[in-house]
C-alpha cells in the first residue's frame, strides 16, 4: 500500500486540488453581488465581543428592537459630513474569534463591510 501511495502522490495531491478549488467556487456561486449604498473610507469602529452566539443573540434581543435568535453578527453603522470628509461610525455586536474560521471572522468582516459602503446587500 505504501509503495502505491508513492507512486501516485502527484494524483492524489492532484485530486484534493481540485476537489478544493470545486467546493471553494460552489460556494461562490451563490453569492450575492455587493451593492453599495454609499463609498467611505473613514471609519470608526466600536466592537462589543461576546463569548457565545447565544450571549450575543440574547443580548441583542434583550435591546428590544427585534428577534435577533438567528443572528451571527450585528452593526448599526452611519455616515457624518462633516467639512467636507465623510467620517463613518460602526457599531458592531459579534462573537470573538479564537481561531481563523469561515464562521466568526467572516462575520466581522461582513459588519465592518457595511460600515465602508452601506446597505450594500442586493435589493
Amino acid at each position: 500500500m505504501k509503495d502505491w501511495i508513492e507512486s501516485h502522490t502527484g494524483w492524489i495531491i492532484g485530486v484534493i486540488v481540485t476537489a478544493l478549488l470545486f467546493l471553494g467556487h460552489a460556494t461562490d456561486a451563490h453569492a450575492e453581488d455587493v451593492v453599495p449604498e454609499y463609498e467611505n473610507s473613514n471609519l470608526l469602529i466600536k466592537v462589543n465581543w461576546f463569548d457565545t452566539t447565544k450571549e450575543l443573540q440574547e443580548t441583542l434581543t434583550a435591546r428590544g428592537e427585534e428577534d435577533f435568535y438567528d443572528t451571527a453578527a450585528y452593526s448599526e453603522c452611519e455616515v457624518h459630513h462633516e467639512d467636507g470628509d465623510d467620517i463613518g461610525f460602526c457599531e458592531i455586536w459579534v462573537v470573538r474569534p479564537i481561531s481563523v474560521d469561515k464562521e466568526h471572522t467572516t462575520s466581522i468582516g461582513h459588519e465592518v463591510l457595511h460600515g465602508l459602503v452601506g446597505d450594500y446587500h442586493a435589493p
